[in-house]
């Protein structure tokens, strides 16, 4: 159960995930009515493949990528705007993009809070 929840449990699979083994499908119905685009969709679904492969080695399979901290006050004030910082580091030696989903305190009664950089 350990082994699910640290290497599968952090995925979160965007559209573009979606999109592409979308277009993989669609070119395998066409390869099945026209036979010569079957070496060509094979290919590219291989190509996607590692694509992820590649992506999910990069940033999972290294200790800790990435270091999140998030700064709040103790006390949260319904009526004004509290502050609420979150501190990431990147361990990487490329730059990414990424996006942060977190849950905010209840208080804040935010429920789709997410930021992307």
């Amino acid at each position: 159960m350990n082994f699910i929840r640290r290497y599968i449990g952090s995925l979160f699979l965007t559209t573009r995930f979606y999109v592409a083994f979308g277009v993989c499908i669609l070119t395998y119905i066409i390869a099945f009515f026209y036979p010569p685009l079957l070496s060509i969709t094979h290919i590219f679904f291989g190509f996607i493949c590692l694509l992820i492969l590649v992506d999910y080695v990069f940033l999972f399979l290294k200790n800790q990528p990435f270091l999140a901290e998030r700064f709040i006050s103790q006390r949260l004030s319904n009526g004004e705007n509290n502050l609420v910082q979150i501190k990431v580091q990147s361990k990487l030696s490329f730059p990414v993009s990424l996006t942060i989903i977190d849950e905010l305190p209840l208080q804040l009664q935010e429920r789709d809070f997410s930021l992307q950089k």
